[in-house]
């Protein structure tokens, strides 16, 4: 579970992302902001 909680590294291991960030921790949830990139077509997740 701890590692799925690792979202600076995704970029790592999967090439559509372009990055990925821990924007805030709560005791039960986290919020995270993506940039991907599919086909060439940009996609942002707040």
């Amino acid at each position: 579970m701890r590692a799925i909680l690792k979202v600076e590294r995704f970029s790592h291991y999967i090439s559509t992302v372009k990055e990925a960030r821990l924007v805030q921790r709560k005791k039960n949830a986290v919020t995270t902001k993506w940039r991907l990139e599919i086909n060439k077509i940009p996609i942002s997740m707040d």
